[in-house]
């Protein structure tokens, strides 16, 4: 794998979105399923189940990845296949969808 930061682009429900967007919420608990790193940036999208997508978006930056196997000593803090994200706003991203020169994982 290349050691290239990447974003990735992610559905985030209003309940969660909400306190990412105001700081007050400075990590993310997702599935493990994109290989998130220190340094990739997350593009979080607000999606409302009953609207989509809302149109309120943030960008963070990863500065810290914990996942289960990391937790030796204590497995069931954290379920296997899940990651928590440690994550600050993004300074370098500021446009409203993702730079095209970067690799944006999916949903």
């Amino acid at each position: 794998m290349d050691d290239k930061f990447r974003q990735h682009e992610l559905k985030t429900w209003p309940e969660f979105f909400e306190p990412v967007f105001q700081g007050i919420k400075t990590f993310e608990i997702r599935k493990a399923d994109r290989d998130f790193r220190v340094g990739d940036e997350l593009w979080l999208r607000e999606w409302d189940f009953a609207v989509g997508y809302t149109g309120r978006e943030c960008w963070r930056l990863v500065t810290f990845v914990v996942s289960a196997d990391m937790l030796k000593w204590d497995a069931h803090v954290l379920k296997t296949g899940y990651a928590i994200l440690g994550i600050i706003e993004s300074k370098a991203v500021t446009a409203t969808s993702p730079a095209t020169s970067a690799t944006v994982t999916g949903l």
